[in-house]
């Protein structure tokens, strides 16, 4: 830690800080927060470090930095190491959106349009004549609505075209909030109507102009004003999941036929997709998680940098405004919190005692004035805290000398940006990067929603934006990023007004950074939750509704790591932050949002997973029809470190669990709606091996053999074709089994207890962190304690670290587990390690039963017996429980080889 901090010139934040007066009296200081180390030209960083034993025998370091030549110090100077990782490994993970071809083919519609009534809000250009007329011929009732709902007619479907059109960009906030509020005002007299209706019984479908890709790459002609409803639709979908909620995006100019065609279609399918492009074909969004190379572009913080932080003078955003200032740029954050008088009573007080003197603030209140509200005396002590807070935050600054500034300024005031920008210049020069983080939310159900609220909302993350934008025209920005939201991308309960002005922030960046000159990145970040700061922490409410819908919260420290990569490297115009289990876990995303009669879909048009980490060990579905599966899977030691990890006499080699995997993956994608319960007669007739580290295709078969409507049975192999000079010569088997499918989800625990074996000692595996011949990295050293008594062997597994088994995915789904089978492998196979000194590796299993899933980070225990030696082949049955005594996996049969040096 100290050679770290004397490296990188930061005093790092001491750990569980409790100060006690008689320290704090003398010279020595325990930094709360993480700052610079600043030291005169000339002079070098220097630091001690002392152990004291209890015996009296105590040891001292005393480290130096060491002499850096000049251009290197011309690099640290300019901030090139920026982005720190975290002491722990990250929880999130980046993803980028793309767009990815998904077509509706001849699915017969599962929500018939016929005898509803459908409200219609009309474009001013004449579209919705072809969609009501296409609905018509459907047999729906169709009502083009005014300025009010029809109440005589009441909805079960709502299509909002009022943003469709050829617009620019003057007038685009009004716009914009007008259509939130009205198709929330439109929403409200049959809100409880759509939360009782069957599943795809009601709908409220907003088709915007966009450009037909959701305005990721600029709106163009389009109106910008649409992206709102295209968020309003994702927050909506999240309080109505029985109800079909979608934006719907075109070209400006599209066909009105095509247009009606497509938007009819949308609501019949009736899959739970949130939004859809058209461009000629249906698109719709899919995250890819995509970590930044070395080859992304690069932006170094200067130390002429100016930077403006909107909405920073508390919270998440402040903590991103000090980290700026910590590599030298100077830093204006702006808000709409006064400062407080230096010398205003509550500021000296602790948490404990300025909850007390609320409480005698409201008291003394209400004596002075008897009709003021609890709500209001409220808002004044909420509005003392943020004072208190901002105070705490610029009095660290200040202590940590950070070139960092607060300017009292509403944003969403032309006038005042105006001229805060022009003093801003004139004191510290050009403004050469913007972060519009300022927000506001009020968390409640759309149709409570209250239209100044709504507008407020919008005019903070809209209005404010283009306030920022315009002043800064001639300024030489080199980055503009936005503090967006995870509710933005994909929608929160009770935020449907938030979702739409997040929405319309990240398509009004991206439309700027399409016509921008001035080689600036444009990007709007959507953030998961941030623990200890930031709008969830303050919010009680919101606080709860994140707890409740499982959304993971990042560390501060976490969260500054993925805000200085976005600030200093990359080019993609939106980047969403979140823990890659809400693709699996959060409604409506993922592979969630798009199926069939069949279940969900879980490929796109090309045969991608919509989702790379629900089937980690499948590139793309090449051939499928009904009962016949073939995937391709491109295995390179770079990428995977499930096989880099894994060598036999220095060549990586696919692990036989992992081969066991892939068969197992094609064989679930074979049945929908299945996963693995039991595999028979697994084979490794060849081992893939990676030659000269060079990358090996795989393709995998599947074939139904039987199909019922609780089970399958299923046929899979694996095969690679054998090349020589560019030529291929032959096809070999790699790995074949059988395996027998159940609905997924339905395993049923069956109780398994494993017990230590009494009065033996334990050891610590042969296999950890082998050599020679089989290599073995960390991913496969998880053995954490071994016992061997005559034929049996009986171990513990720490939980496996998954998250590093590929680059394609974080969170990875497995059918077989493969990664705790092959250290139950290396237990059972300790019995001839520890006995013979022999390397054993496995050729096949009889029999692999699989039970309860195993919980993300739990470990479990292994207990295996010799059933057969026929030397050099040894034979076990093995059981995994975990340490609560559920069955996890029975092996039955598993053959290992043993192995010498030179075989």
């Amino acid at each position: 830690k100290t050679a770290l901090a004397v490296r990188e010139g930061v005093l790092p934040p001491t750990l569980g800080e409790d100060p006690s007066p008689e320290l704090m009296a003398g010279p020595l200081r325990l930094p709360a927060h993480a700052r610079g180390w600043v030291m005169p030209e000339g002079k070098m960083r220097r630091a001690g470090v002392s152990a004291f034993g209890l015996g009296g025998i105590n040891y001292h370091v005393l480290l130096e930095e060491a002499p850096t030549p000049a251009a290197d110090r011309s690099e640290r100077a300019r901030g090139l190491p920026q982005a720190r990782l975290p002491a722990r490994d990250p929880l999130a993970d980046r993803f980028e959106v793309e767009l990815t071809s998904v077509s509706l083919g001849a699915r017969t519609p599962r929500a018939p349009v016929a005898g509803h009534t459908v409200w219609i809000l009309p474009d001013d250009g004449g579209l919705w004549r072809a969609v009501g007329a296409a609905l018509e011929q459907r047999h729906a009732r169709v009502v083009v609505l005014g300025s009010e709902p029809d109440a005589a007619s009441p909805a079960d479907g709502i299509v909002d075209l009022s943003t469709f059109g050829v617009r620019g960009p003057e007038g685009l906030h009004q716009r914009a909030s007008e259509a939130t509020r009205r198709a929330l005002r439109t929403l409200r007299p049959v809100y409880e109507r759509f939360t009782r209706a069957r599943p795809a019984g009601a709908f409220y479908v907003a088709v915007t102009s966009l450009g037909g890709d959701l305005g990721l790459g600029g709106a163009g002609e389009g109106d910008l004003a649409g992206a709102a409803l295209l968020g309003l639709a994702k927050g909506l979908k999240q309080e109505l999941p029985a109800s079909l909620c979608r934006g719907v995006d075109f070209d400006p100019h599209e066909d009105p036929e095509t247009v009606a065609e497509v938007v009819v279609r949308e609501l019949e399918d009736g899959n739970d997709q949130l939004e859809v492009a058209w461009a000629g074909r249906r698109l719709v969004p899919r995250l890819r998680r995509l970590p930044l190379g070395e080859d992304a572009p690069r932006r170094a913080v200067e130390p002429d940098d100016v930077v403006v932080v909107s909405g920073g003078g508390r919270g998440v955003v402040f903590e991103c405004a000090t980290a700026l200032a910590r590599l030298g740029a100077r830093v204006v954050v702006t808000g709409r919190t006064p400062l407080p008088a230096a010398d205003a009573p509550f500021l000296q007080l602790d948490d404990e005692a300025f909850e007390a003197f609320g409480r005698e603030h409201m008291l003394a209140r209400r004596r002075e004035d008897p009709s003021a509200s609890p709500r209001r005396l409220r808002a004044e002590i909420a509005a003392l805290e943020k004072q208190r807070e901002l105070h705490e935050n610029l009095q660290r600054a200040v202590a940590d000398d950070l070139p960092l500034e607060y300017a009292e300024c509403d944003v969403t005031d032309r006038g005042a940006v105006d001229a805060l920008f022009a003093d801003v210049r004139a004191r510290l020069g050009p403004i050469t990067g913007l972060a519009h983080g300022a927000m506001v939310q009020w968390s409640t159900l759309a149709s409570r929603k209250e239209p100044a609220k709504v507008d407020a909302t919008l005019a903070v993350k809209g209005a404010a934006l283009a306030n920022l934008l315009d002043a800064t025209r001639e300024d030489p920005l080199k980055i503009v990023l936005g503090f967006g939201s995870g509710a933005g991308r994909f929608g929160n309960r009770g935020q449907a007004d938030y979702c739409a002005a997040n929405a319309l922030m990240a398509a009004m960046i991206a439309s700027a950074g399409r016509v921008d000159r001035r080689g600036a990145r444009f990007v709007t970040v959507d953030w998961t939750a941030w623990d200890s700061v930031g709008a969830a922490v303050e919010d009680p409410d919101l606080k709860e509704l994140l707890r409740s819908t499982g959304i993971t919260s990042i560390s501060v420290e976490e969260g500054l790591y993925w805000f200085l990569r976005e600030w200093t490297a990359g080019a993609s115009s939106e980047v969403v932050v979140f823990e890659e289990r809400m693709l699996h876990d959060w409604p409506f995303l993922g592979r969630q949002a798009e199926h069939d009669e069949s279940g969900a879909l879980e490929v796109d048009d090309l045969g991608r997973p919509f989702v790379e980490g629900a089937w980690p060990l499948v590139d793309q579905v090449l051939e499928r029809e009904p009962g016949r599966v073939v995937i391709e899977r491109r295995l390179e030691a770079e990428r995977d470190a499930f096989i880099e990890q894994h060598r036999l006499h220095g060549v990586p080699i696919l692990p036989a669990t992992f081969g066991c995997e892939l068969l197992a993956e094609v064989a679930a994608l074979c049945v929908p709606g299945m996963e693995v319960e039991a595999a028979y007669d697994v084979r490794i007739q060849t081992p893939a091996k990676l030659f000269r580290e060079r990358p090996l295709v795989l393709r995998a078969r599947a074939v139904v053999e039987a199909d019922g409507a609780q089970d399958a049975l299923v046929r899979s192999e694996s095969r690679s074709r054998l090349t020589l000079h560019g030529r291929h010569l032959e096809e070999r088997v790699h790995h074949a089994a059988r395996f027998r499918l159940r609905l997924r989800g339905s395993a049923v625990v069956e109780p398994r207890v494993i017990e230590e074996l009494e009065g033996t000692a334990k050891a610590r595996s042969f296999f950890h962190m082998a050599r020679a011949p089989v290599t073995l990295g960390p991913l496969y050293s998880r053995g954490e304690w071994i016992q061997v008594r005559d034929r049996v062997i009986v171990g513990r597994i720490r939980a496996p670290r998954q998250r590093d088994v590929s680059d394609r995915t974080s969170f990875p789904l497995f059918q077989v587990d493969p990664l705790m089978m092959d250290t139950a492998f290396q237990i059972a196979a300790n019995w001839d390690g520890l006995g013979q000194g022999c390397v054993s590796i496995p050729y096949g299993l009889e029999r692999l039963r699989m039970g309860r899933p195993r919980r993300r980070g739990e470990g479990a225990r292994v207990r295996a017996e010799v059933t057969r030696v026929d030397d050099p082949d040894v034979y076990y049955d093995i059981d995994v429980a975990s340490d609560d005594g559920e069955l996890l996996m029975e092996i039955r049969g598993l053959h290992l080889r043993r192995i010498t040096e030179g075989e």
